[in-house]
């Protein structure tokens, strides 16, 4: 396989245009970083047919914008490419995977929560021998990365507690499957890179006004052995665009305090321009898919998307019954 880094672009199927609601995931997030990126080489993009509604045509038009070849027969594309970063609808993702797993091909699914517990297990059990890579780009953000370093490496002493917050906004609106496995998920899955596989207990709040605006969680956890974490997770109205995500990390010996949402520098002058420092999570997270070939991880694994489906699932019902709820086998 021609990997990242090795003087070779790897060539990448973007396979499928599904999202949940509005969300247009391959055009926001993925095809401008793979285009920007230098070790990946887009052959082509597979249109899996199974858009309905405003979603229809989406491969076209991103085949158009992009300058990219527009592929409807699967094997005649994963054979063009060594690599796949795939949006596909819940009824193809299956036959994605276990086509890409007979050529050995590595796949970064796009959210896998939003197809639930059930069916993710499903894939786990029904396509053992593939390799997939969840897309949960938040924890390859570089300020989750050195906090992952100051964790395991002794630096804030013994860890107490946890808090993070996630509210977003802007023209994406409400989430037809809802925020708990749209939104929730992110900060959980930080917290579970920063501190291994979570076991504990959960209660957690939901507000859901009727209209769909405003939807918010705030989500309790006692984590063994001894860790509180708290989060504040939702959305604003669509015409607010602006957002929180940060995370604040309790020691013994100190605490840390992280800001994902904020520039590193802001520079003044006829207007105010906000300035990221270094590469963005998701252009981190496809690096390390990219460079999985020359020794790198793959992570997060499909199973690590099945067991923070079933955290949710735990979060859900403390929700629901106001209950207090175990999962992760503690």
């Amino acid at each position: 396989m021609t990997t990242a880094g090795s003087g070779h672009a790897v060539p990448v199927l973007v396979a499928g245009c599904w999202g949940a609601g509005t969300q247009h995931h391959q055009r926001d997030m993925y095809l401008p970083a793979l285009t920007r990126s230098p070790d990946a080489d887009v052959v082509g993009i597979w249109d899996d047919g199974q858009l309905s509604g405003s979603q229809v045509g989406r491969a076209k038009a991103l085949g158009r914008d992009f300058g990219v070849p527009v592929v409807e027969d699967l094997s005649e594309a994963l054979d063009s490419c060594r690599a796949v970063v795939g949006c596909p609808a819940p009824d193809v993702v299956g036959t994605l995977l276990a086509s890409a797993a007979e050529r050995d091909l590595p796949v970064l699914l796009d959210k896998p929560t939003l197809f639930g517990t059930k069916a993710l297990g499903a894939l786990v059990r029904e396509v053992p021998s593939a390799t997939v890579v969840a897309g949960h780009h938040w924890r390859f953000h570089g300020a989750v990365a050195s906090a992952r370093l100051a964790v395991r490496s002794g630096q804030l002493g013994l860890l107490h507690a946890v808090h993070a917050e996630l509210i977003v906004g802007g023209p994406d609106g409400a989430n037809p499957l809802g925020e708990l496995r749209n939104l929730c998920v992110h900060p959980l899955d930080v917290v579970e890179s920063l501190l291994g596989p979570l076991h504990g207990r959960t209660h957690a709040v939901h507000a859901a006004p009727s209209d769909g605006a405003g939807e918010s969680w705030t989500i309790s956890m006692h984590l063994d052995p001894d860790v509180v974490v708290s989060a504040l997770v939702g959305r604003v109205r669509p015409d607010v665009s602006s957002a929180v995500h940060r995370y604040r990390l309790l020691g013994s010996h100190g605490q840390l305090l992280l800001d994902l949402a904020g520039p590193a520098m802001s520079v003044v002058g006829r207007q105010v321009s906000d300035l990221p420092f270094g590469p963005s999570s998701v252009d981190a997270m496809l690096a390390q898919f990219l460079g999985a070939g020359q020794g790198g991880r793959l992570e997060p694994t499909l199973s690590t998307a099945v067991g923070l489906s079933q955290v949710l699932d735990a979060v859900e019902t403390a929700a629901t019954s106001r209950t207090i709820e175990t999962f992760g086998g503690s």
